[in-house]
């Protein structure tokens, strides 16, 4: 039986940081500088849309990608690795991008993401880091992250399927898997080098930590974390054991 192990815990208490603001950038006028750089963006723009539609449907058999210089490397949490992951659905849609995936726990470039949201908002007054006026080297330090240079690889991440979780008075469950498509292109010559679905599951039996004082809420908001973390760890596993595989022992696994 798939059941929750539940146990008390001490309140959290939880410390909130602040971060100061930067000096003001002198430069051309936020707008003025976006539409300079417009065919840039729009370049970016229109070869993330065409991607969207050219991804056939993945299968379930891993599909060989052969040696690759330089490895692919998904990188971990910040600006390390060269194989930048996107989710499928904000292809043509690239502003809305977020440096996390909350379904299934895998972090993206985050000056990629600010790049991306930049791109979008040519009309505002205002620039995504809160600078009135931008300079050349502000735009090549926006835009670098999402350059063939800097991330030869791309990582499609295509969520196809999530089945809620569902706890039981007796503290088992059903329910809280997840499956994806995933799709590794090579940026460099808009071309896809392999695809494959994957499907993961939360452990089937797990130890949870809940506050008393927060009564049935808590611990089913506690166990649904749990629930949530295990599941995102099986699909890691699978997810970097395949890349692992189709590169033949030749990609970069990062440590979560």
């Amino acid at each position: 039986m798939k059941k929750f192990l539940f146990i008390l815990s001490a309140p959290l208490l939880l410390i909130a940081a602040c971060k100061s603001g930067g000096k003001k950038n002198e430069g051309g006028k936020y707008a003025e500088v976006f539409t300079k750089h417009q065919s840039r963006i729009t370049e970016l723009r229109n070869s993330l849309t065409a991607l969207q539609t050219s991804l056939k449907e993945a299968g379930t058999t891993a599909i060989t990608a052969g040696e690759l210089n330089p490895a692919v490397n998904p990188g971990n949490y910040d600006t390390s690795g060269n194989t930048l992951i996107l989710q499928h659905h904000l292809l043509a849609a690239p502003e809305n991008f977020t440096s996390y995936d909350s379904l299934f726990g895998l972090y993206y470039n985050t000056l990629a993401a600010e790049a991306f949201r930049w791109s979008g908002n040519g009309t505002k007054e205002r620039a995504i880091f809160e600078k009135d006026y931008l300079s050349e080297a502000d735009v090549d330090k926006i835009l670098s992250p999402l350059s063939v240079e800097r991330f030869p690889y791309l990582l499609v991440v295509k969520a196809t399927a999530f089945d809620p979780l569902r706890t039981k008075e007796d503290g088992s469950f059903e329910g809280g898997g997840a499956t994806a498509s995933f799709y590794l292109i090579d940026w460099r010559n808009k071309k896809e080098l392999s695809a494959i679905t994957l499907s993961a599951k939360p452990d089937e039996e797990m130890l949870v930590a809940y506050r008393a004082t927060g009564g049935a809420t808590a611990k089913n908001e506690a166990a649904e974390k749990k629930a949530k973390e295990t599941m995102q760890k099986d699909m890691r596993s699978k997810l970097f054991a395949w890349l692992t595989e189709i590169t033949g022992g030749k990609a970069v696994v990062p440590a979560y």
